[in-house]
C-alpha cells in the first residue's frame, strides 16, 4: 500500500511503510524486508530535509543490506546517506558515501546507465539551497 501511495497521496504512504517496519521487525527473518522499508523512508525522510532521520535509518539498514549482500538497496542506502551528508555540510563524508556506493550500485544495477540513473533520482529528492538560506 505504501509504494501505491507514493505519488499521490504521501503521508498514507508513510503511515504504511511505518505499519509495513513494524511488520517486519517483528517476523523471524524480516531484517532485509525491513532494510528495504527503511530505504523508502529515508528517502521520504531526504525529501523533506529531515536529514538526520535520513543518517539513522540508512545506518540501521546498511548492517542488513550488507549482511545479506542486497548490492541494489546497499547501493541506494549510500546515496541517500550521501546526500544528508552533503546536505548537512559534511562534504567529505558524503562524497566517501558516494562513492562507495558506486561499486555495489554496478553490481546491483548492472549497467552504468542504471547506475546514473538512480544517483540522479536520489540527488533529486534532496531540496535544493537556495542563496538566500
Amino acid at each position: 500500500m505504501g509504494r501505491l501511495s507514493m505519488g499521490s497521496q504521501v503521508e498514507q504512504a508513510v503511515i504504511h511503510f511505518a505499519e509495513a517496519a513494524n511488520f517486519y521487525a517483528a517476523l523471524p527473518g524480516g531484517g532485509l524486508h525491513q532494510a528495504h522499508v527503511d530505504m523508502q523512508m529515508a528517502a521520504f525522510a531526504l525529501s523533506s530535509g529531515q536529514y538526520d532521520e535520513v543518517l539513522r535509518l540508512t545506518q540501521r539498514a546498511t548492517a542488513v543490506a550488507t549482511r545479506e549482500q542486497n548490492a541494489a538497496v546497499l547501493a541506494t542506502l549510500q546515496m541517500l546517506r550521501a546526500e544528508a551528508l552533503t546536505a548537512t555540510g559534511r562534504t567529505a563524508e558524503g562524497q566517501a558515501a558516494r562513492l562507495d556506493s558506486l561499486g555495489w550500485a554496478r553490481y546491483g544495477f548492472g549497467s552504468e546507465a542504471q547506475v546514473k540513473a538512480r544517483l540522479a533520482e536520489v540527488s533529486a529528492l534532496a531540496p535544493r539551497r537556495t542563496a538566500n538560506r
